[in-house]
């Protein structure tokens, strides 16, 4: 709404009430979904149309979610207007009789989560990363017109996985990186032990190596466990760091740079 003289405690009231009525509304949406009759109205919607079941899938989800769409375009409106007259003293009525605050006007957009699983939030000193462009003007003519500038991106984070309880644990995978003339340096170690899957950084299996809280090994194909060595490679930041190595043999596999490489075991992502 713009700004005249409707009085702003007023407008926060109805500010407050269509956040909740958002809320509201969203809830028993998402409550009253089902998915087995999604399910069956998706490949209803397949036969019927001959689309693909993707294609119905979206089809019928848009449907459902028409309640939330009609919110923003007839509900929220009006639960706004009606807060706004609920709310109003004395003074507040004859200056709303004078010169009321009006609706700029109503916008409405969703995103599926393919859609926001492709974006993501700028890093801390870096570029802000890549998000849906929101552009769309709000017309009330003949009086002004308004565009509507913003952007939308999924807000997710990476916390660290839980370690195992295991001390002795079996290398299974490494992440690396590439240095110099093509060089492959270790960067990391994980594994699965049980049914948990676990990664540690260089330089923190390191120290569990050095302070003997933890080892580590590597199974080649003759069976036979190879023990997993921190050696000191240098000082970084006036600190010592180590290199992960297992001893030279004959069996090339037990070299911790020819491992898998770790696929996602240091953290899981979150989204909130």
């Amino acid at each position: 709404m713009e700004e005249n003289l409707t009085p702003n405690s007023a407008v926060e009231a109805a500010h407050q009430s269509t956040i909740n009525l958002i809320k509201n509304t969203l809830n028993n949406t998402i409550a009253s979904l089902g998915l087995a009759g999604f399910a069956a109205d998706t490949v209803a919607e397949a036969t019927l149309t001959g689309s693909p079941l993707q294609t119905a899938a979206a089809t019928v989800l848009q449907r459902r979610l028409k309640p939330i769409q009609d919110l923003f375009t007839v509900a929220a409106p009006a639960n706004a207007a009606v807060t706004i007259l609920q709310n109003l003293n004395i003074g507040g009525f004859i200056g709303t009789a004078i010169d009321r605050d009006k609706p700029m006007g109503t916008f409405f957009q969703s995103f599926g989560q393919r859609e926001l699983a492709a974006t993501y939030e700028s890093s801390p000193g870096l570029s802000k990363g890549q998000r849906i462009e929101i552009n769309s003007k709000m017309w009330n003519m003949p009086e002004w017109a308004y565009t509507l500038h913003g952007e939308a991106w999924a807000h997710r984070k990476y916390v660290r996985r839980q370690l195992p309880a295991t001390q002795r644990l079996r290398v299974t995978c490494s992440s690396k990186r590439l240095v110099g003339q093509g060089e492959v340096r270790i960067t990391g170690i994980g594994g699965i032990d049980g049914n948990l899957a676990w990664g540690m950084s260089r330089q923190e299996a390191a120290n569990a190596i050095l302070d003997g809280s933890r080892s580590f090994f590597v199974v080649g194909p003759n069976g036979i466990p190879v023990n997993v060595a921190a050696v000191r490679g240098g000082f970084w930041a006036g600190r010592p760091w180590h290199f992960l190595q297992t001893p030279a043999d004959a069996v090339s596999s037990n070299n911790l740079v020819n491992l898998p490489d770790c696929a996602n075991v240091f953290t899981d992502e979150v989204w909130f």
